[in-house]
């Protein structure tokens, strides 16, 4: 284990402190970017073929933010060796089960989530939580275009970009900031559980293939369920269709945890093999697709010490607070008088 005295953690903490800074970044120009958008575009263009190009540069808005954060990170980084951000089309056999597993825990999670929020009085009025036009096609069509950007921005810079470059200080403790910093991404309390067992899930999709393909395609996959769900429930079925939603998440939960204890069976013994191979990558110095090979875990006493870095302080206490205001709207506020 490394201690903080080391060149390592040094390298840690300033991992963790630009990866802190590029994140502050990406989170002014997200919140900028998206009340541009509100305000200009989806005002101006509408009707049926407006409001699928406004679905278009929505997404466009959305994935620029990740993008850029993300690159910054290796800008800032430049003189110091990086890791890539894998993107071999080659998925392994177990791509499916990986994606069931994952469906079956952010299901699960949900229920948590749905259980906690109670705890904490959190419920958002059902005026903001009900989206217009679900019964209009070019509606649906912009909702469904909307879903597909985050799967691939949000993959770039949470799983290749953090993930990737936290990983060879040890896969445990990237796995779990991962997945917290997405959480906090989100500035929602409301979502944090939810979201923070997804990164895990998807984290574990990339460092067990290799590829960001197989985390993409279940993000993507889990964000059109959720479109659908919700064009089934405020649309033209209603309260009708939860009956069917129960059955769908009773069979993920049911063939999700049987599909986990088959991948920690295969994986367990495919762990005893050793093996590397070159994998497509951009950014940064290509690497093996056995990122075990980089692996130098740190102590925890390392792991504070990267925390604390001004960067990922800065970002994390903004990000907490936006969380809390949004939080303290919902459950003190009359938000219905605004709407």
């Amino acid at each position: 284990m490394l201690s903080k005295d080391t060149p390592q953690a040094s390298a840690y903490r300033r991992t963790m402190n630009l990866m802190g800074w590029s994140l502050l970044i990406f989170l002014g120009l997200f919140s900028d970017l998206n009340l541009l958008d509100q305000m200009l575009f989806a005002e101006l263009l509408t009707g049926k073929v407006g409001t699928a190009i406004s679905g278009l540069i929505s997404s466009a808005v959305y994935m620029a933010p990740f993008i850029v954060g993300g690159a910054m990170f290796y800008v800032f980084n430049r003189k110091t060796p990086t890791m890539p951000i894998r993107y071999g089309l080659k998925l392994p056999a177990t791509t499916p089960l990986l994606i069931l597993a994952g469906l079956s825990m952010i299901t699960a999670a949900a229920y948590v989530n749905s259980w906690l929020c109670t705890l904490i009085g959190y419920e958002i009025p059902p005026e903001m939580m009900a989206p217009q036009g679900y019964d209009d096609p070019a509606t649906v069509i912009m909702y469904m275009t909307t879903a597909l950007a985050p799967a691939f921005a949000e993959e770039f810079l949470f799983r290749g970009v953090i993930y990737g470059n936290l990983r060879p200080f040890g896969k445990t403790q990237a796995i779990l900031i991962s997945s917290i910093l997405f959480a906090l991404m989100h500035q929602n309390i409301g979502q944090f559980f939810y979201t923070f067992v997804g990164g895990i899930a998807m984290a574990l999709m990339y460092e067990l293939t290799g590829t960001l393909w197989c985390s993409i395609l279940f993000h993507l996959f889990n964000n059109e369920l959720a479109v659908i769900t919700e064009v089934l429930y405020y649309g033209k079925y209603g309260e009708a269709v939860e009956p069917l939603l129960m059955l769908w998440d009773a069979i993920v939960l049911i063939l999700g945890s049987v599909a986990i204890l088959f991948l920690i069976v295969y994986y367990t013994r495919k762990a005893k093999e050793s093996k590397t191979a070159a994998s497509p990558s951009v950014f940064g110095q290509r690497g093996d697709t056995d990122l075990s090979v980089y692996d130098t875990p740190v102590d925890r006493e390392t792991v504070l010490y990267g925390v604390r870095a001004p960067g990922m302080m800065v970002f994390s206490i903004v990000a907490f607070a936006s969380a809390i205001l949004t939080y303290l709207l919902i459950a003190f506020v009359d938000l219905e008088a605004f709407l």
